[in-house]
């Protein structure tokens, strides 16, 4: 979850414990830098760090196939754009 994982490792909230839920930080990794440094990547960088975390869970439960097809319906395609 884009905006809601910066930081939450420092503070954690006490709410996951009692909820017995598992938070995990995800990091961005080469992939994601590589995607980043591509035509394009800029957009897609915005793009994740505004997507709300209910958007992006259902997105991540959809599939990889209507994440790309709402990615390319927001944004456009990759490899189209201009950073």
């Amino acid at each position: 979850m884009p905006s809601c994982a910066r930081g939450c490792g420092r503070n954690s909230n006490p709410c996951s414990a009692i909820f017995g839920w598992d938070v995990v930080i995800v990091e961005i990794r080469r992939l994601m830098q590589a995607a980043f440094a591509e035509p394009g990547g800029e957009a897609l960088k915005r793009w994740i760090d505004a997507c709300p975390n209910a958007m992006y869970a259902a997105l991540c439960f959809q599939g990889g196939a209507a994440f790309r097809k709402h990615l390319r319906d927001e944004i456009g395609d990759q490899a189209r754009c201009r950073n």
